[in-house]
Order: structure tokens, then C-alpha cells, then sequence
């Protein structure tokens, strides 16, 4: 088990199967046991370099989209743009809600209409 190869995908974007030593065709276990293994290397409460921190972010981060397979097909199709698109549409799904007819300027309405 690798991991940790920051290096840009060619895509252009961070290489999130080279961060955790994988292969795209990586199954959930071995993204699991990947993750498992640099997460506990890199902990900072473990591993007192200057960097751990960010490392175990980017282990984090990596690990995130990896495990998710609706993010895991947008990465794998477009890349770090294929996440952004995710994250706007979830933005606007929870946008939809906050202002959907059962709210009322951030209040939910009680029966009868009343905030």
C-alpha cells in the first residue's frame, strides 16, 4: 500500500486514487483498507510532522469521494469539475427546500398558517 501521490490526475485534477495507493479499478474494501491504514499512519496525533495535518485532509478528502459512489462516478467521469457540479446541485436541492411553500422566509409555518 502506497498512497499519498499528490501528483495531478490527467484530468488536471488531484489524483485521488494515487493519495491512497489505489487503482481506479480499487473495490470499496480495498478504498477502505487503503484509507484505514494512511489515516492511522498520518493521524496528527500520531505523526508529529509539520505537514500531518494536511495530509490527513487530503487522505480524508481522498477517502470521501472515493467511498461515495455518486462522487466516485462524477470524479471518475469529470474530475474535481464533476464534484463541484454535485456540490451546486445540492446547494440548489437545499436551496429548493429552505424556500419551498412549507417555509416562510426561513419559518416553518405552523397548521393554521401562523409562523
Amino acid at each position: 500500500m502506497g498512497g499519498l501521490g499528490t501528483c495531478d490526475s490527467p484530468t488536471g485534477s488531484i489524483d485521488y486514487y494515487g493519495i491512497l495507493g489505489l487503482d481506479p479499478d480499487a473495490t470499496d474494501e480495498d478504498v477502505r483498507r487503503a484509507y484505514r491504514g494512511l489515516a492511522l499512519q498520518n493521524h496528527p496525533d500520531k505523526c508529529h510532522s509539520s505537514s500531518a495535518a494536511d495530509m490527513f485532509k487530503t487522505i480524508n478528502r481522498a477517502y470521501d469521494v472515493l467511498s461515495d459512489p455518486t462522487k466516485r462516478t462524477a470524479y471518475d467521469l469529470h474530475g474535481e469539475e464533476g464534484l463541484h457540479e454535485i456540490a451546486v446541485d445540492e446547494n440548489t436541492a437545499a436551496a429548493e427546500a429552505f424556500n419551498s411553500s412549507d417555509t416562510d422566509g426561513g419559518h416553518i409555518r405552523q397548521p393554521g398558517g401562523r409562523p
